[in-house]
């Protein structure tokens, strides 16, 4: 270019007469070539940046690409380019390439109005070559919320017979749909979300944690850019005293660690001493990340080091959990061996602080694209993580799963208004056995780009206690049985005909019964929890153990009639009826003058023969038990009759009548002076 000015230097001094048309023209390739190099040399910055992953860098040096200032040299109908290509000669990119890239641009910046904006024109311009545009600005639209014009376009996108995004629409159709179900649960009044806004942070904050005093998170701040392509914008971890608010919090840098590195996500021990935490770069455009790990002590925080025992060679480690008890760290990798892109893995702290064997969550937790952000809470067992497959509300969203290390049931997402359809990561809450209970998390809801930290609070859904009453000596229910929830405004229940009631927790909550029933002694005790259903919105139902009451002792009297019990086909006497010929063995130890009569029975299953002698076995069994105990056998004969006389129909209708056969199988005793 040099040259080519010169020679019209030249022309321009040695002929005093060319026109000065001809002069102007000359001047103006002479400007028009500058203004190109200009141009190509901004590209060239612009694609470097977009090389680096500095995306919203990239997108505003695309912008002032496509529409230079007014001032500039530059014709708006010159379709192509010049861009050095950093070897010789010259290539050419179209007004279109370069669109996309800002558009791409904005989008992984998370500048979603914008890249919609972009992608939009792209899609005019020409629906056919440029028809992945629509698809973009289909998830640009849910991500604005713009849900109706989202549905559209993806419609329109298959509709068109675009097949080249076929996977990518049909996930994004599952997210519209679980969005529209997870806005219409009754359960979300349930929730409250509100932004914190007293960290005094700006841009890109996520991993709020508060553990004891010290409260601990990452944001961004600049740092004096190393060279012209360098962007100035690095992760910081932040650490301070609850109670000092923003003036107690620093910066947690280490000398001897680069201004270029990134220090992301941590987690602090139980008692404070000890940090792992998320180190960081960026090379030639690829992020790598590794876990690193401080101890505290009267000096301050040591320097830090790698983790042993979890890095692999090309592989990246992040966002680092310590379990409230210390025995277990869980970390997000993409290390071979996981589901596909990044998993939720764990490995225990031995007691030399040293790392045990790795594992992978399993498929419970993780999907073929990414799991990140672990947080486990052990008061209720409850592993909280982000993921961003399909079927969420889009970008990243939390899911939770139960469980122990190693076992976990199947994840499910923590649904409307926990996700947004942005991204939302990096659940924290207190140890609890509470999910929300001072809860957490971080989301670019609401803002242009980056994340932000948000309080979440969830008021604990109305319980119902449901058991059951039953005999404790046969198990059957006991209908009509009064039930009284011992507390202030005590309340009274009665179970119904199965034997079962239901108590709606209001006001004070007491665990506290007292149940009372005729011919059975009265009952006091606590409800014990068998099982706990979740399912319902709004409602969690309590079921508790059974509550077995005790038939008051029989009080017989000489001129009665006892009847004995017996399951089918047996002889064994039960506990009801020890009981009962306890309380016959006491009449015959105080009126010696009183002999018995036994007699058997049984139903009117099995052959004559039979019947005869399991009835003969029955009546035979009461009167060894009362001989055992001490009662003359003269004083008691028995006889056995089989299947006669039923003292209940065993057909009715012509279907079987169990309960009536279950009254037949018996024996009576006859207390004779």
């Amino acid at each position: 270019m040099k040259i080519l000015k010169q020679k019209v230097f030249n022309l321009i001094n040695s002929n005093k007469n060319i026109p000065g048309r001809i002069i102007f023209f000359c001047c103006t390739i002479t400007v028009g070539v500058t203004a190109v190099a200009q141009e190509a040399e901004q590209l060239r910055l612009a694609d470097q940046y977009f090389a680096r992953g500095e995306y919203l860098t990239a997108a505003e040096l695309y912008a002032q690409y496509i529409n230079p200032p007014k001032n500039a040299v530059h014709k708006s109908d010159f379709i192509l380019k010049p861009v050095k290509s950093g070897k010789t000669g010259t290539r050419f990119v179209s007004r279109d390439a370069v669109l996309w890239k800002q558009a791409e641009s904005y989008r992984l910046a998370y500048y979603w109005n914008e890249a919609m904006t972009v992608y939009k024109e792209l899609y005019k311009r020409d629906s056919v070559n440029n028809s992945g545009a629509l698809y973009w600005m289909a998830v640009s639209q849910r991500a604005l919320g713009l849900l109706p014009d989202a549905a559209v376009n993806l419609d329109k996108y298959v509709n068109g017979n675009y097949t080249a995004l076929n996977e990518e629409v049909q996930a994004e159709k599952q997210n519209l749909n679980f969005i529209k179900q997870a806005t219409l649960r009754p359960d979300t009044v349930l929730f409250i979300i509100k932004p914190l806004q007293n960290t005094g942070m700006q841009g890109g904050l996520s991993g709020y944690i508060k553990k004891g005093n010290d409260l601990l998170y990452t944001s961004t701040t600049t740092v004096e850019a190393e060279t012209r392509t360098s962007n100035p914008n690095f992760s910081r971890l932040y650490i301070g005293n609850t109670s000092a608010g923003n003036d107690g919090l620093q910066v947690l840098t280490f000398d001897l660690m680069p201004q270029s590195s990134h220090q992301g996500a941590a987690s602090l021990s139980t008692d404070g001493s000890t940090l792992y935490f998320t180190y960081w770069v960026i090379e030639n455009g690829v992020r790598k990340s590794d876990i690193y790990k401080t101890t505290r002590n009267a000096e301050g925080w040591q320097f830090p080091q790698l983790v042993d025992g979890l890095q692999k060679e090309g592989f990246n480690n992040q966002q680092p959990f310590i379990t409230a008890d210390n025995k277990f760290l869980l970390f997000a990798s993409d290390r071979e061996g996981g589901y596909g892109g990044m998993d939720i893995w764990w490995a225990p702290i031995l007691n030399d602080g040293k790392i045990g064997e790795v594992r992978n969550a399993g498929a419970n937790v993780n999907s073929s694209l990414n799991e990140e952000t672990p947080f486990y809470q052990s008061g209720s067992s409850t592993l909280v993580f982000a993921s961003d497959k399909a079927g969420g509300m889009g970008g990243f969203d939390l899911y939770s799963t139960r469980g122990k290390m190693g076992n976990w049931v199947k994840a499910s997402n923590l649904g409307y208004p926990v996700n947004s359809t942005r991204d939302d990561k990096y659940f924290s809450a207190a140890e609890s056995n509470y999910l929300f209970d001072d809860a957490y998390i971080s989301s670019d809801r609401g803002n242009d780009c980056c994340l932000a930290t948000y309080q979440i609070s969830k008021a604990k859904k109305q319980q119902v206690i449901t058991g059951k009453v039953l005999d404790c000596a046969t198990g059957q229910p006991l209908a009509n049985t009064q039930l009284g929830i011992l507390k202030e405004d005590q309340q009274l229940l009665v179970t119904d005909s199965k034997g079962a009631y239901t108590y709606m927790l209001t006001g004070a909550v007491s665990n506290r019964w007292k149940a009372e029933r005729d011919g059975y002694l009265e009952k006091q005790g606590v409800f014990s929890v068998q099982s706990v259903n979740e399912n319902g919105f709004l409602t969690d139902t309590v079921i508790a153990s059974p509550i077995c009451l005790d038939a008051k002792p029989v009080m017989i009297k000489v001129e009665n009639v006892v009847s004995i019990y017996f399951d089918f086909d047996r002889s064994l006497i039960k506990d009801r009826a020890i009981e009962q010929l306890d309380s016959i063995y006491t009449i015959l130890q105080e009126n010696p003058e009183v002999a018995l009569q036994v007699s058997g029975y049984t139903d009117g299953r099995g052959s004559e023969v039979y019947n005869k002698k399991l009835s003969d076995k029955r009546a035979r069994s009461c009167a060894d038990y009362l001989i055992e105990k001490g009662i003359n056998p003269e004083r008691i004969t028995f006889e056995s009759f089989g299947a006669c006389c039923p003292v209940e129909m065993e057909l009715i209708n012509g279907r079987d009548n169990p309960d009536g056969r279950a009254m037949n199988r018996r024996a009576l005793i006859h207390i004779v002076k």
